[in-house]
């Protein structure tokens, strides 16, 4: 009788067969048994595995059949079915991590620096025109400044040199004045101390005027002085500075145009160097001992 492996039809008989060959007082098959059961066991763990919603409940038995001519009944054994997944029941397969995302910064290339180089180089360009710029532009104040406050002061000493003269001569007329008094009136003390009083407190105006003009003269010059001093220092700090730039910007052209040469023609161009006498990283390393020390 042939049976049909997804809905087997046993007989009785087949039943109490495979009863007493699995029995356990059979020593013969015993050890069939274990094996057996050992597979069935590792089967019904890969089973349970893979699905963990469990089987559906068996289907019950069918009616007996009889494919043969035989009185035997069969039992009718229903291959357990798989139960259908709900949307809501979760997924139990293993997930796979996340693999961590490189945060390392990716590495620069020879291009990307030159294009760096040439950005710089343009920076400083522009930065040396604006430092230029305010050069000449504080170049020419303080030429306007100065010749102004030139005209400003010999103007002003002028007219206090021209004070000073003017106090100078009034003191000398009220010299001999007083000497006039002091020789002619003799006899007339009183009058004469009157008039005495009278040019000494002059002579004491004219001495603090011609004092003060005096200084203000001196505070003149030395202001002026002041301001050329600051002036002049800021010009020499301008100076410096567009030597710096100067220098960055030939550091940045230099750089730029050794990094577009590429390796072929950096080689190139130490070997015509070399050819020359020239050691170009040598003399570059003495430098840059130089300045260390």
């Amino acid at each position: 009788m042939k049976h049909n492996r997804r809905r087997p039809h046993l007989k009785n008989s087949d039943i109490r067969g495979a009863c007493d060959y699995f029995a356990d007082d059979n020593p013969a098959r015993r050890d069939v048994i274990r094996r057996t059961m050992t597979r069935l066991r590792c089967s019904i763990s890969t089973v349970v595995s893979e699905d963990e919603d469990g089987w559906q409940d068996y289907r019950g038995y069918d009616h007996f059949d009889d494919d043969d001519d035989d009185d035997d009944e069969y039992v009718d054994i229903a291959t357990p079915t798989k139960r259908s997944r709900t949307p809501s029941s979760p997924s139990l397969s293993p997930k796979r991590a996340r693999t961590a995302e490189s945060t390392e910064p990716r590495p620069q290339s020879i291009t990307d620096i030159t294009n760096s180089l040439q950005s710089l180089h343009a920076q400083k360009q522009k930065e040396l025109e604006a430092v230029t710029n305010s050069l000449d532009e504080i170049t020419a104040s303080i030429q306007a400044k100065e010749a102004s406050r030139t005209n400003h002061v010999n103007a002003k000493i002028d007219r206090l040199s021209s004070n000073v003269k003017a106090y100078e001569s009034e003191r000398e007329k009220i010299l001999k004045i007083r000497g006039l008094v002091e020789q002619q009136h003799e006899g007339m003390i009183m009058k004469a101390d009157h008039f005495l009083q009278q040019y000494t407190s002059r002579l004491e105006e004219c001495d603090k005027l011609i004092a003060q003009a005096n200084a203000d003269v001196l505070e003149e010059l030395d202001q002026m002085a002041r301001r050329d001093f600051d002036l002049r220092d800021e010009k020499k700090r301008l100076e410096g500075r567009v030597n710096e730039v100067l220098e960055e910007v030939r550091h940045c052209s230099v750089i730029g145009t050794l990094m577009r040469l590429g390796p072929g023609g950096m080689a190139k161009l130490l070997g015509r160097l070399e050819g020359n006498g020239v050691e170009l990283v040598g003399m570059a390393q003495s430098i840059m001992n130089e300045t260390e020390e």
